[in-house]
């Protein structure tokens, strides 16, 4: 299934390398018990003799070298990932339970991290060990041990490009657990990153104060409800609203329905508007001063 169940979908080098190979074929996945299935004798029923390595195995491991040799990152050497690897007691788990497929085995090494090897458990099906090189992969991506993981982060932020950029620029290569949240840090502390990043803080919500009583501060704005223009106005302090019809939005039509309403309900001491037509005009100045609000 990892091979034929999604073409979109990153499974260990090994298994991408049958994914390339099979391409070509249209094939329809049928599931089989594996009492039923012939074509798994072999898994069932492995030879333990010594043998030689055939040439498919061998094909199998210099894709995986191919690789490994293009993600190891330009500041770092192989010896220096493959001897901190070695040293890393949270990767040696990780190979173990790679090899034995349990998962569930809890290291009792000095150095030993629970919390990483949780994580790597939850990604097993995208890990792949190279026996040759020592060292562990994740999809196409080189897993960097603990002890060179916060120099992979600085490295790739010598050129202060931001968050995001170095985020994108460690997962072309590397990858590790918790480094989303380390590159974060790293910039966050950053002087040179903070003065060049330019302040993009929201205007913060000023909430009118409540009226002492109904009717005193009004609100009112237009609407549009299937080619028919509402004058639509509330009271902040009941929130009860009003609304009439227009045939227009021009002032010598809003202007006496506004009036009309302020004979029902009285004059209230505020109106408030968006300042746009017909309210910032002279016409409804006029009408405003002449109305008392």
């Amino acid at each position: 299934m990892s091979i034929f169940g999604n073409p979109l979908s990153k499974p260990p080098v090994r298994i991408e390398r049958w994914t390339l190979r099979l391409q070509p074929y249209a094939a329809i996945v049928v599931y089989c018990t594996g009492c039923d299935n012939p074509a798994d004798y072999l898994s069932r029923h492995p030879r333990h003799d010594t043998r030689q390595v055939s040439r498919e195995e061998k094909v199998a491991e210099e894709y995986v070298n191919f690789i490994w040799s293009h993600t190891v990152p330009k500041a770092m050497t192989l010896e220096e990932v493959r001897t901190e690897t070695a040293r890393d007691a949270t990767l040696r788990a990780v190979r173990h339970a790679i090899q034995s497929g349990r998962w569930t085995h809890q290291s009792q090494d000095i150095g030993f991290n629970s919390v990483a090897y949780d994580a790597f458990a939850k990604v097993k099906s995208d890990l792949t060990f190279d026996f040759h090189n020592e060292v562990l992969l994740r999809h196409s991506r080189l897993v960097i041990p603990q002890c060179l993981q916060e120099r992979s982060v600085r490295l790739a932020h010598e050129g202060h490009q931001g968050i995001s950029k170095t985020k994108a620029l460690l997962r072309e290569k590397i990858w590790f657990p918790g480094m989303d949240q380390m590159v974060e840090s790293q910039a966050r502390s950053c002087l040179l990153c903070a003065a060049a990043t330019p302040a993009d803080s929201r205007e913060p919500l000023r909430m009118s104060d409540l009226p002492a009583g109904p009717w005193q501060q009004v609100c009112v704005d237009f609407a549009s409800v299937n080619g028919c223009y509402l004058l639509v106005m509330y009271d902040e302090y009941s929130r009860f609203p009003v609304v009439e019809i227009l045939s227009s939005l021009t002032a010598t039509t809003v202007i006496p329905e506004i009036d009309r309403i302020f004979s029902e309900y009285g004059i209230p001491q505020t109106l408030k508007s968006d300042n746009g037509p017909p309210f910032n005009g002279r016409e409804f100045e006029m009408f405003s001063l002449r109305s008392g609000f």
